[in-house]
């Protein structure tokens, strides 16, 4: 929800983080400040150019630092399997970006293009969104725009916690490592093993993967 009694911030940015792996959540994330001067100052950028210990520092300036308001949608995998039987993961993510938008109500919002059709994505974000906020919808936005760059750290560090937690939960019962969730070969190795021993797939899965349909058992 929006809140109340705070200056309309003149700039947010969105961004996701795990969207393409078959396990764990998918996390949106969104930033939003009156002086993007502050978040050059952190050292915001992409994500994917900083190391975890620095990711996860800034993370932690952004949330203690009074003049930074910050939104985050995590979207569990039991959640984006029911959600897309009935639409694309694009939509999805759209419902999410606009979400956070309308919470953070800034003049101009940034959003890292989640879609092929950076343009179109930005427009399929700004529909039903205020007319007074302006939507710039880029292709590596984390990479241009510091208040995109601080929206891909929060996403990271949150989707990197949830996971790490799901693999502490997970390794212990088949005293295998997890791997990245991102198709790599140790992950389909642990997939595997677990459906041999347990004859499902563990908590986590996105089960409405194409990657993992073999997997499934043949009475799901």
């Amino acid at each position: 929800m929006r809140s109340r009694g705070l200056e309309r911030p003149l700039q947010a940015g969105i961004d996701e983080a795990g969207r393409g792996p078959v396990l764990g959540p998918l996390v949106v994330a969104g930033v939003a400040v009156s002086d993007p001067a502050l978040l050059a100052e952190m050292g915001c950028r992409d994500s994917k150019r900083l190391s975890p210990t620095k990711r996860e520092a800034i993370d932690r300036m952004l949330r203690s630092h009074p003049d930074v308001r910050i939104e985050v949608r995590v979207i569990a995998p039991e959640v984006l399997d029911a959600e897309r039987q009935a639409r694309k993961l694009h939509d999805i993510e759209v419902d999410r970006f606009r979400d956070i938008a309308l919470a953070l109500y800034p003049h101009v919002l940034y959003v890292d293009a989640a879609h092929g059709d950076a343009a179109q994505f930005g427009r399929a974000v700004a529909e039903g969104l205020p007319r007074d906020i302006e939507v710039v919808s880029e292709h590596k936005a984390d990479g241009t725009y510091p208040v995109v760059g601080a929206a891909s750290i929060v996403a990271k560090v949150a989707r990197d916690a949830a996971y790490a937690e799901l693999a502490r939960r997970l390794e212990p019962r088949l005293q295998m490592q997890l791997g990245s969730g991102y198709g790599d070969p140790r992950t389909d190795l642990f997939l595997r093993a677990w459906r041999a021993k347990f004859g499902d797939l563990p908590e986590g899965t996105r089960r409405s993967w194409a990657s993992v349909r073999d997997l499934l058992p043949e009475d799901t």
